[in-house]
Parts: structure tokens; C-alpha cells; sequence
């Protein structure tokens, strides 16, 4: 232990001062946990690499407007902050940046789902490290990504700051995220739908799975609305349900609507051999802010082809095989009320 840890906690890495304490990351019950108030740091375990994961629980304050969840390049005050996580409640979004030498860089605050935090509530954020990036999920639903800055072996701690209280921090290693139990993604509808078919909305992001793939001849149909003040969202065609390891994706279909600067794009792309190829992007779309759409993907001989509202928007060679589909994700500035698949198109 080094000279200035003033304590460590069996099982867990809690303690009542603003101190470091080493990590220990055995399984504990939450009724057992003590709480820590903030500022709070630890040191993290020397073996960061692809699949460890840190999950940090706690409760906001009832007049906490912002707090974060730095990982840290050591433990001086001034150290460099590999990544910063900084959800702010009164504007509703989440920084994420990276402190070298004492200056911030450019920060990301977008994101394709709602805030997740509010002021009493409990929270628990996952942090975990991918292939060169982090990925964040908050109550186990994926809330953003972020491209390293710093090198992994230079982040060695964690710290925690603002009007919250720290119930736990805890480390885990991962094979794949997110953990999904056999028989808890849903499946596909296959067959006739009737054309009134009524359904419950559902926020994305949302994941289905193809029961019988994506063979040829066959046509997905997604039923949606589009949100008010929209920026994009994505449809993928992919192998397997998890985020990490990094799905291979056949068919990336992303819709990016005008911000006031630039016209509307419909992008298609596809994720083959650890990486995104070349986009093809075509200029406007038949979607339109708070609208309803159908959107069909069809698998033809050598291609997919997509039609929006029965006309056709676009087409996309295959870029290797697509034999393996098995799921379908959609997340973004839209409204899901159905996904269906028919194993013959007209």
C-alpha cells in the first residue's frame, strides 16, 4: 500500500474520508454498502485493458446541478484527466472531455437517449473500456462513447466530485457488453401483419432479434415516428446483440437531418473487418420531424434496398456476406411501434 492511503476497506473501495483507498473488488450486497461522501478517489487496479468495466453507484443530492466521474492520470489535484464525465442537471446532458496539462480540450455532449439522472434519484453508471474508446451505459442502457485521448496504461485512478453520495465502486471483467440473459431480447414478428396493427411506442435505443436471419427475398419492416427537433438516428443490420465486442454490421442505415447548417443526408455504411468502410450518402430523405414512416429493407440478390414510405430511398451493395444477420438495432431521434418481418416482398 502506499504511504499516503490512510485506510482500505475489505470488499469494497468506500471510505469516509476524501482520501485514496485501494480497490477491492469482491462481490458485496447493496444493504451492507456504507456511503462515501465526495470528493471521493481510489486508486484503480494496474491491469486496465479491453473488457474490464467500473461501475459506479450513488445518489444525487437534492440541490446537486452537476457532478463527475473523472479517471484520472494520478492523484494530484492537478493531474491529467483521462476522462471526464460530467452529467449537468440543469441543462440536461452530459460533458465528456479529457484535462491534459491543465487545459480541457473540445467537449462531446451529444447523445441518442434521454438524460438518465434526476435530483434524489440512485444512480448506477458502467464505464467500460473497449477497443480505444470508453462506452457508457447508465442503468445498464448505453448512453455514449468516447475515443481515448490518453494512453490506458497512464490512467490509474478514479475521483468523484459534486453533490452526490458514492454507494460503491466496483470493478468487473467482462467477456461482452452488454451481459444479455438467454430469452431477454425480444423477437421479430414474422408473417402478415395486419395493416391497423396498434403499438405501444418504444423509446429507442431497442434491439430485436431475427429469429430465422435475413434471407434473400425477405423484407423488414419498421414502423416509427420521427421525434420533434431530430438530429439522426441509425437502423443496423447486425451479428449478435452485444455493443462489445464490436458487432460485425452488414447494413448501417443513419438518416442525419439538417441542424440549421446543411441540408439533410441518408448515410449508409457497413462495419466489416474491425472497422467502417466508405459511407455512401445521399442527399435528402422522406423523413420529416415529428412524422410517421415505414421504412422496408429488403435483401435482393447482391444488394439491400431500402424504401421509405413505399418509395424507394436508397440501395446498398453487400461488402462481404450477410448470411449472419441474426438482430436488428435502432437508436436515435425516433419513436419505435413496430418491427416486422415478412419472408416475401411484393
Amino acid at each position: 500500500m502506499s504511504a499516503h492511503t490512510e485506510k482500505t476497506v475489505k470488499c469494497c473501495c468506500f471510505a469516509k474520508s476524501p482520501k485514496h483507498v485501494e480497490v477491492a473488488l469482491q462481490n458485496k450486497t447493496e444493504s451492507s454498502l456504507p456511503t462515501a461522501k465526495v470528493p471521493f478517489a481510489a486508486d484503480l487496479p494496474p491491469d486496465l485493458c479491453a473488457g474490464k468495466a467500473i461501475y459506479v453507484t450513488g445518489i444525487v443530492l437534492p440541490k446537486c446541478s452537476r457532478f463527475a466521474v473523472n479517471l484520472t492520470c494520478g492523484k494530484s489535484p492537478t493531474a491529467d484527466v483521462a476522462f471526464h464525465l460530467n452529467p449537468r442537471l440543469l441543462q440536461h446532458y452530459i460533458v465528456r472531455n479529457t484535462r491534459l496539462n491543465g487545459q480541457w480540450g473540445d467537449e462531446e455532449k451529444t447523445s441518442t437517449v434521454k438524460f438518465p439522472f434526476r435530483r434524489e434519484g440512485k444512480f448506477n453508471v458502467c464505464i467500460l473500456i473497449g477497443n480505444g474508446e470508453y462506452l457508457v451505459a447508465v442503468e445498464g442502457v448505453f448512453f455514449c462513447s468516447y475515443k481515448f485521448r490518453v494512453a490506458l496504461p497512464k490512467v490509474t485512478g478514479i475521483d468523484i466530485q459534486g453533490c452526490v453520495d458514492v454507494l460503491g465502486v466496483d470493478y468487473k471483467q467482462l467477456q461482452i457488453y452488454p451481459e444479455i440473459s438467454p430469452g431477454t431480447v425480444p423477437k421479430v414478428t414474422v408473417g402478415h401483419r395486419e395493416a391497423d396493427a396498434l403499438k405501444v411506442g418504444m423509446d429507442t435505443p431497442v434491439t430485436f432479434l431475427l429469429p430465422g436471419g435475413f434471407q434473400r427475398d425477405w423484407q423488414l419492416e419498421i414502423y416509427g415516428r420521427v421525434k420533434i427537433l431530430p438530429h439522426s438516428f441509425y437502423v443496423n443490420l447486425q451479428e449478435g446483440s452485444h455493443r462489445w465486442p464490436h458487432p460485425r454490421i452488414p447494413l448501417h442505415l443513419n438518416p442525419r437531418f439538417s441542424m440549421g447548417s446543411g441540408e439533410p443526408l441518408f448515410v449508409r455504411n457497413a462495419w466489416i473487418d474491425g472497422g467502417w468502410g466508405q459511407e455512401e450518402r445521399t442527399p435528402g430523405f422522406q423523413f420529416a420531424p415529428g412524422s410517421p414512416f415505414t421504412m422496408a429493407i429488403r435483401r435482393e440478390n447482391d444488394h439491400f434496398s431500402v424504401w421509405i414510405d413505399g418509395k424507394l430511398a436508397g440501395e446498398f451493395k453487400f461488402r462481404g456476406t450477410v448470411d449472419n444477420i441474426d438482430t436488428v438495432h435502432i437508436e436515435g431521434d425516433v419513436v419505435v411501434f413496430d418491427v416486422h418481418l415478412d419472408e416475401k416482398y411484393a
